[in-house]
This record gives C-alpha cells, structure tokens and sequence, in this order.
C-alpha cells in the first residue's frame, strides 16, 4: 500500500511537469498564435499576445481587447473585454472600461464557456475568489459577495481584505504606511467571519492574512512601542513575538522572523528552531508583499547564506540542501526552483538538476508542461524538454 501511495504522489507531483500540450503558444516576429508539438502552425500568428489554453479555451488579445478561442481557432466569445483571465474551474473573470481609456473605470464580473455573465458586469472592483468568497467595490466601499454572486456583506467598508481561512479584516477608514513599523496600520479594524460578524477589534495595528489557524498582528502604542504577536481565529492572543524587528506567517509550522538583520524560524511554539543566521534586511523583509518569500514548500525554503556566498535552500532542520550557492533563489514549487548565476535564470530541482538551463533574464515556473521565459526584450514559452517557441 506504501508503494501505490508513494507511486500515486509521484505521478501527482509531475502535473508540473506534465507533457507538452496540442497547442503551444508560438511567436512568429510580433504577433501570437499556436502551434503543435512538430512546429507546425494550427492557429494563425494574428494576435498581439495569447495565453495557454485553459479548460479548452484559449485567452487571447489584439488591439487591447480580450476574447476566447478554441482549439481550431475559431472565437467562440469575442474580443470585447479590456481586462480578462483565463478560464479556471469553467468561470472567467472580465473587465470593460467606462469612459475614456485614460482615466474610466473597470466594470467588472464572470462570464462562463458560452459567454454568459454568471456575476455581471455591475461592480468597479472584483477581486479572485478565495474560500468561495469574493470582495466587491461598489465605488466607495468595499463587501462580499459568494461564488455564486450573492452578496453576503453589503458594501459598507472603505477597506476590506480577502477572505483566508473563513476570515477578513474590514474597517471604516483607510490604513496608513508607518515608516516606524514598516507597515500599514489601522486606527480601528475588525475581525470578521463569513457571515460578516465582527469577532475581535484592533487599534493603531495592522494584519496579515490567516495562515494555518493564526494571524500576525503588529501594533503601536502611544509611545511608539511596537508589539507583535499571533491571534487565533476568534481573537484570541496565542503568541508574543515582540522580541523579533519583523516576522512573517506561519507555513507547514515555522514562521520567518528576523533579528538584527538576521533571518531565522521559529515554530507554533514560539521556539526558534533555526537561529537567526541568514542574512536578511527589515526593507528587503517588507518589500515581499505577499509574504510568500521565505514560506516553506514540502520542507524547503530559500534563503541568502552571506552576501558573499550566495543563497542555498535549507530544509526544517536548517541544512543546506543544493551542492551549490546561487546568486539568488526562490521555491516556486515543491519541485521547481527558480535560480539565478551570473545574471541569468533558469530552473533546478530540490535536489540541485538542471531543469532548464539558466540562461534567460526572467523566467516562471513551468505550468502545464511550458514555462514563460524572457531572452532579451522577448518574452516566449519552452516546454520540459527546452524547445523554444518563437521564431523571427
């Protein structure tokens, strides 16, 4: 049974890897279209830029408007949105612009296979789903709607964040950057459930996002002291972590902290388990964003061992795991990451193979069997094997 698990997990782990699709996104000079796996045209290089096909449909873009095609070519909905993404579980989100290019607004909504709104075009601001849930903008404040539409929380806050694990934060009135803290604060804020029931309030305090079962809150008191610290999902304080300069969310248990410009990890317990020995800076730590820098991915996270030696990936226990160091990396994947020598990217596995040359300015993982590069100014696709598609 151990076998057929593992063999199961394995064949699961190589979607990433999967073979080449029918049709491969081709360059041909400057415009787009769609080739097969023997180069030969199936889809007329016609179009300003094309997107892998996704459920059978393929976005497309010519003159700044958006529609679908199939397999055949044929425009089964046509380019008529200013903004779209690609099909995802058989919905797609669109946007059209009101007013002039140049200063109009998005009317934003989904549309299935055939075309036909499922959440019309009625909001200025949509976000992707996330728990079946979505915030909506209605021109000045901000609600939910569910996957189907219904609107669950009625528009009524100036700033409301995405729902993680069946939780969000909203308030009354914008946060504000304290250079201080190095994040957003808010004068008041509020936990929130899916229903919209207010759980917890903070104060001079910002959020992360919940992340198996907890929430970083960093708060400011009235003599600038700064405190940070986890909550779990009713509110409750679970964590001080107010001896550490800044810290990121948990992932598959540790969370990344930094002291004296130095990264570490501690675990839910609040011990460290990997000292803080990386080398890390407080701006470069704030500048990720999404916070998914140093979040570990099936045991392995990146990190810069020394300024001058480089980054290495590391498992839970801190051990180096490449033979190499890298000018830089990043887990992209739990079998993907993405690597940088000499000015140049490509991408290694975890355990340090090639698995397309490093040898571009930019490139993202491989999805669906091709991954997007970019040689010079021309972005263009490469499946597993390391064919390029494009030609002059």
């Amino acid at each position: 049974m151990r076998t057929i698990i593992a063999l199961l997990l394995f064949i699961n782990s190589l979607g990433l890897f999967a073979q080449t699709p029918e049709l491969i996104p081709f360059l041909k000079g400057k415009r787009w279209g769609f080739v097969n796996a023997q180069r030969e045209i199936v889809v007329p290089c016609m179009y300003d830029y094309v997107y892998p096909f996704s459920e059978g449909l393929a976005l497309v873009e010519l003159e700044r408007k958006f529609g679908y095609i199939n397999a055949q070519g044929k425009t089964v909905i046509p380019l008529k949105y200013d903004k779209a993404q690609p099909f995802k579980q058989g919905r797609a989100k669109v946007e059209t612009i009101f007013g002039k290019r140049t200063n109009g607004q998005f009317k934003v909504g989904y549309i299935d296979k055939t075309g036909k709104e499922i959440i019309p075009l009625q909001y200025l601001g949509l976000t992707n789903f996330r728990d079946n849930m979505a915030t909506i903008w209605d021109g000045d404040y901000n609600g939910y709607i569910d996957y189907v539409g219904k609107v669950l929380v009625k528009p009524q806050y100036k700033f409301a964040s995405r729902f993680s694990e069946s939780r969000a934060w909203v308030a009354t009135k914008m946060p504000t950057y304290d250079m201080l803290v190095g994040c957003f604060l808010h004068k008041e804020a509020f936990l929130i459930d899916a229903q919209g029931k207010q759980l917890h309030t903070i104060k001079n305090a910002g959020s992360e996002s919940f992340s198996e079962g907890l929430c970083l809150i960093i708060a400011k008191t009235n003599d600038s002291t700064v405190t940070r610290y986890f909550i779990d999902k009713q509110g409750k304080k679970v964590l001080d972590v107010s001896d550490y300069d800044a810290v990121h969310g948990f992932t598959e248990g540790l969370a990344a902290v930094m002291k004296n410009n130095k990264l570490g990890f501690i675990d839910r317990a609040g011990k460290l388990v990997i000292p803080c020995q990386y080398s890390i800076n407080f701006k470069w730590f704030y500048q990720d964003h999404k916070r998914t820098l140093f979040n570990f991915k099936k045991g392995l996270t990146a990190v810069m061992l020394a300024p001058d030696q480089g980054w290495n990936v590391i498992d839970k226990q801190g051990k180096t795991k490449l033979p190499r160091n890298y000018q830089y990396l990043r887990v992209a994947t739990s079998t993907q990451i993405l690597a940088k020598r000499n000015n140049h990217w490509g991408i290694i596995s975890p355990e340090g193979e090639i698995i397309l040359p490093l040898q571009y300015q930019a490139v993202k993982p491989f999805k669906n069997g091709l991954a997007l590069v970019r040689k010079g100014r021309k972005w263009f696709y490469v499946d597993r094997d390391g064919n390029e598609y494009f030609e002059e």
